[in-house]
């Protein structure tokens, strides 16, 4: 007892203190390297395996984020090595609708459905992209990640959350499966039949469901974006926001055929979006606008894609007012 009280009380905080100044410089020397994958692997897996907790907290640019280490192959490796998730396309999707005049300026109003711990909808707010944003979360862990990242950046006040997953219709108890090593990756579960993925092997939680229109009634004043990441649940997301469709409200959403095929979601998604004007696809040749008929067609250039690699998906944004001059 008296040993370990000293190697408790001297030891560990002399050990932290010789420490502290190299890990500090290996951290801003990693910092410099030009492609931040390599500093992701080396410094996010070389801190993460030696600490107590699974929680961790960085910040690299000038937000900051707890992240969970737990989350090997999803988005807190990428917050820690960058500082944001995606915001790139986000930043993109801004210019487009810029283009396209959707609204003067940014969004007043961002919806993140999917928000996970916050990466998207803290930083927009955070940078002045948007004047507040609504955060959408079913998973309770991610969703205490969410709220405390939003305190953690002063945003309270002008970041709301709701902890439901958003679907067809209103007080309906879904199953989430959860995943163990990407914590961005927990899915509605519609069927148990064996996946690429083990999905049918997740352990399930029960989580209720409201649409999208009860969640966040249209606000006509407001310029609003929707930003969704549902992991092929789109489909029904979108069924639950006709008062949002009609006001043709312009979208970002994960494009993935394998997650929309294993959720039945596809044909949902292109009978909500049927009256749109058409999509760019944010990841492969973004400037070029897509009339929405075109859907069917990236479903199967995804497709193909999957068959010669892991990048079978995509980010895209749906608009539902736009110049035919865009389509070319």
């Amino acid at each position: 007892m008296f040993i370990n009280s000293i190697v408790t009380k001297y030891l560990f905080p002399a050990i932290s203190t010789v420490l502290a100044r190299p890990i500090y410089a290996v951290s801003n020397g990693l910092s410099k390297i030009r492609y931040r994958s390599v500093r992701s692997s080396i410094l996010y897996d070389a801190i993460t395996a030696s600490l107590p907790t699974p929680l961790m907290y960085t910040k690299f640019g000038a937000e900051h984020f707890v992240i969970d280490t737990r989350d090997k192959s999803g988005g807190a490796k990428k917050i820690f090595a960058e500082g944001t998730y995606d915001f790139v396309d986000f930043t993109l999707t801004l210019e487009l609708l810029q283009q396209h005049n959707v609204y003067p300026g940014t969004p007043t109003l961002l919806i993140d459905v999917g928000a996970n711990i916050g990466p998207i909808c803290i930083i927009a707010v955070a940078r002045g992209y948007s004047k507040r944003a609504i955060a959408i979360e079913p998973e309770p862990h991610n969703c205490r990640l969410l709220r405390a990242n939003i305190a953690l950046n002063g945003l309270t006040e002008t970041i709301s959350v709701h902890e439901s997953a958003c679907g067809m219709f209103d007080n309906e108890t879904l199953d989430l499966e959860l995943s163990e090593d990407n914590l961005g990756d927990h899915r509605i579960r519609l069927n148990d039949l064996p996946g690429r993925d083990n999905e049918d092997k997740r352990h399930k939680i029960q989580i209720r469901s409201s649409t999208l229109d009860t969640l966040c009634p249209v606000e006509p004043a407001e310029n609003t974006l929707i930003w969704m990441d549902t992991q092929g649940y789109e489909g029904y997301v979108l069924a639950g926001a006709r008062q949002w469709l009609e006001a043709e409200t312009p979208l970002v959403m994960e494009f993935d055929p394998y997650l929309m095929k294993r959720a039945n979601s596809f044909e949902l998604m292109k009978a909500a979006l049927a009256n749109y004007a058409g999509f760019h696809d944010l990841w492969r040749n973004p400037h070029r606008f897509r009339p929405i008929g075109d859907l069917d067609n990236l479903y199967f250039e995804l497709e193909e894609k999957r068959e010669v690699d892991e990048t079978g998906f995509t980010n895209i944004l749906a608009i539902g007012k736009a110049d035919v001059g865009f389509f070319r």
